[in-house]
């Protein structure tokens, strides 16, 4: 009866111990369970929150894309328009010549001293008849402003334009040239001042330029070292 009772009496202390610690567990993993739930519920909302990154990132980049192909075509684009423009502008200056270096007086006949002065450096004789438009035009600061004469066909030029070399070796600074557009006479001056490029020149509305004996034309938007690197010396 002893043996008995002492049983039972250790069996309802070890429950009564087992019990709150049972509860505690109990407890514990119910609050494990709820940071379980809570995190994954975290990594599901941060998955489908990558997911819309992932997709506004891609839709950026072909915006982007789209952006860089139409910013390119513009500028293929404006750079034909600029080409087409330049070209009509040195088209119309096509019979065009200009004589630099000549005195300048005070109520000139400006026709008479082009005249004059082709007459005495170059042997030229300059018809009346052949000459659609002469005046002067602005130049360089403290230098004679240029004359400029439009001619009526490219044979008269060209007739005129055979003894360029010839007036340029005469006395004085009298000087014999093309009507070209600023960006052709700033393309020019880039090529002279290129330590690869012997000599640059106007020719027909191209502008050309002489490397190691080689005659090579160049565009507005070349890139002139590129170009001559291409170029295969002899």
């Amino acid at each position: 009866m002893y043996v008995i009772t002492r049983g039972v009496r250790l069996t309802f202390r070890e429950d009564r111990w087992s019990g709150p610690c049972l509860q505690s567990q109990m407890r514990k993993k119910k609050n494990l369970r709820k940071k379980i739930t809570k995190l994954e519920n975290d990594r599901d909302r941060i998955e489908g929150e990558n997911i819309k990154l992932r997709e506004l990132l891609a839709d950026s980049n072909k915006k982007v894309r789209e952006l860089e192909k139409s910013e390119c075509e513009n500028e293929i684009l404006a750079k034909n328009a600029m080409k087409k423009s330049n070209y009509n502008e040195q088209y119309s200056r096509k019979n065009n010549i200009k004589i630099q270096g000549v005195p300048e007086n005070k109520n000139e006949n400006t026709l008479k001293v082009a005249q004059d002065i082709l007459k005495e450096k170059g042997n030229i004789e300059l018809k009346t008849e052949d000459v659609i438009a002469i005046h002067r035009i602005p130049g360089k600061k403290d230098d004679h402003r240029p004359i400029l004469i439009k001619l009526k066909n490219t044979e008269c030029k060209s007739f005129i334009m055979r003894k360029q070399s010839v007036i340029k070796k005469a006395q004085g600074n009298v000087k014999l040239v093309d009507d070209v557009i600023e960006l052709h006479a700033k393309l020019i001056t880039r090529l002279i001042n290129h330590d690869q490029i012997d000599s640059a020149w106007y020719f027909n509305g191209r502008v050309f330029g002489q490397v190691n004996g080689k005659r090579i034309m160049f565009d507005l938007y070349d890139n002139v070292d590129e170009k001559v690197r291409s170029k295969p010396s002899h």
